[in-house]
């Protein structure tokens, strides 16, 4: 069985400018970027979109650490973008880590073979029923059985996107890094009279602190946690930031997960892309007490607080409405001056806005930003939110003057809408 390296094939659908369907590999982002290039990813699922492209973030940050955080290389990247050649150079020293179905250390799977009842492929997806859904057959509207089988490319993202959104799933089964569900942030460049690349998409959210490690050898198990035995947390135990290392906040891994791979011999369809790979994932094995972490602080996600001296910042989750301008502080600007904020929207927000100032090519004077992620009720996905806003590029001199102004505006607004609410309900039952 050929292994199937999610750096070596090509397994990203995606669409180019002209409109062409393909298919590409992490290192061909930036490929024919001047002739017709990547402008979007082609999954049939928007969950699958928003976890591949912070899967894709992640990648970049963990390569080109040492670009990311030079800003005038960085500068250099954006303006020339990379050749495939260059990426695939970068990518080959952690190309072990990023093989599915190998006989080594798997991606995003527990690094044991796990002893347990295989389970079907298509509970892997976040929206699938769960065990006393299924029990009192009360699964109306997603139904059981619907994704038999998978191909191997969206085996990988299903488990990615899984690992990355993970919500409870009952006793000793953890959520993810930034608990079920949590609310993901990109900010995307002025688009002008053209739709802007992949790579700009991506390349504009890519972060790594200059105060973070570099990721050698010694150090990569503990950002790529599938490539070490798993942190349980059987006797309670947690993991932070400082337990292993920052970066793997892009590469949470909080289910202890074995894939189960069998040989197409019926020439199958995978039940969600529809092409026949020559191996599919029928079923995966799962055991408790993952890894369960606290304390972090994901770069691409908004936080908040319950009280203003309080030292623990919680993730914003999507609630059960459409996101608005009453989001609006909190996602892109905070909703209180200096330390006093209670909301703070993603560290990508305020690093991509400061760079599409510096970059100052253009007239442009309007990114957006792009929030998506699952409505959670405990075990069960309501729905998947996606809005955008529009982010104003505000020059440093005047971005207090600004915030201060929309935080008033913002407030105005919210109270006028309570006064309305208020008079309609007294002029319909007095």
């Amino acid at each position: 069985m050929d292994e199937f390296s999610l750096l070596d094939r090509t397994w990203i659908p995606v669409r180019r400018r002209s409109g062409a369907l393909d298919r590409i590999r992490p290192a061909e982002l930036p490929a024919d970027h001047d002739r017709d290039p990547v402008v979007a990813l082609a999954w049939p699922r928007p969950d699958f979109d928003v976890a591949c492209r912070e899967l894709l973030i992640g990648l970049l940050a963990l390569t080109a650490h040492d670009v990311v955080t030079d800003e005038d290389a960085w500068l250099e990247w954006w303006e020339h973008p990379p050749s495939p050649d260059e990426l695939d150079r970068r990518f080959a020293a952690f190309a072990h880590a990023f093989v599915l179905d190998g006989p080594g250390p798997r991606f995003m799977q527990d690094f044991d073979e796990l002893d347990s009842e295989s389970e079907e492929i298509g509970k892997l997806l976040v929206e699938a029923p769960g065990e006393q859904t299924l029990k009192r057959n009360i699964d109306h509207f997603v139904k059981r059985g619907g994704v038999p089988v998978l191909g191997r490319a969206a085996a990988a993202m299903a488990l990615f996107t899984l690992q990355d959104f993970a919500p409870a799933g009952g006793a000793g089964i953890r959520t993810s890094l930034r608990g079920g569900g949590p609310l993901v942030s990109l900010v995307l460049p002025p688009s002008g009279s053209e739709e802007p690349s992949l790579w700009h998409q991506l390349w504009l959210n890519v972060v790594w602190d200059p105060r973070w490690p570099a990721p050698d050898a010694d150090r990569l198990p503990k950002i790529l946690p599938w490539l070490a035995p798993t942190r349980t947390s059987e006797a309670g135990q947690i993991t932070t930031p400082d337990d292993v290392h920052p970066a793997q906040a892009f590469f949470g891994m909080p289910r202890r997960i074995r894939l189960v791979f069998e040989p197409n011999e019926e020439g199958r369809e995978c039940g969600l892309m529809g092409e026949r790979d020559p191996v599919l994932v029928t079923r995966f094995r799962q055991r408790p007490r993952g890894t369960n972490y606290a304390r972090w602080r994901h770069p691409l996600t908004p936080y908040y607080r319950q009280r203003a001296d309080s030292p623990e910042w919680l993730p914003v989750h999507p609630q059960p409405y459409r996101l608005g301008y009453r989001d609006w502080l909190g996602l892109v600007v905070a909703d209180q001056p200096g330390e006093g904020a209670l909301r703070r929207p993603a560290e990508v927000v305020a690093i991509a806005q400061r760079r599409l100032r510096d970059l100052d090519r253009s007239s442009a004077r309007w990114a957006r930003l792009r929030v998506a992620g699952y409505d959670m009720d405990n075990m069960k996905a309501r729905g998947f939110v996606e809005t955008e806003m529009p982010i104003p590029l505000v020059a440093e001199a005047r971005r207090e003057a600004f915030e201060a102004a929309s935080r008033e505006l913002v407030a105005r607004a919210r109270e006028v809408a309570g006064l309305l609410g208020s008079a309609v309900r007294t002029a319909l039952w007095g």
